[in-house]
């Protein structure tokens, strides 16, 4: 039998068969709703999120350090592949930081999964 191309469907179905068991407990902060206040008095935006804890694998993109007082440090750009799919205005908390997603989420070749960027969302 001759190789043609990848076997999406094998590979979606172990992919499926890993996120079971494999991964990284975060919680996903689903953004609901705004109220805008008055910024005359010193009032801003206030977001209103929904939180739920989701399974998530985070990959740091390669070759991403900054460079601090201390020393360096892992890059703020990190990619996170769910089975749900974040918007814009959401965030995913991880080990106690905060990441903002910062581009819409692009569906994976393993099936029902989404890959999303974040920025650390002190930066």
């Amino acid at each position: 039998m001759s190789y043609r191309n990848p076997n999406y469907r094998r590979m979606s179905g172990q992919a499926m068969q890993v996120a079971q068991y494999a991964g990284h407990v975060v919680t996903w902060k689903q953004y609901v709703s705004a109220v805008t206040a008055n910024p005359i008095l010193g009032l801003g935006d206030t977001y209103y999120y929904r939180q739920q804890l989701i399974t998530a694998h985070m990959a740091y993109q390669s070759n991403s350090e900054t460079q601090y007082g201390a020393g360096q440090m892992a890059g703020a750009t990190l990619y996170a592949t769910t089975r749900v799919k974040p918007s814009t205005r959401d965030e995913l908390v991880w080990d106690g930081v905060v990441y903002r997603v910062d581009s819409q989420a692009q569906p994976s070749k393993f099936g029902g999964q989404w890959v999303t960027r974040l920025k650390r969302g002190d930066e």
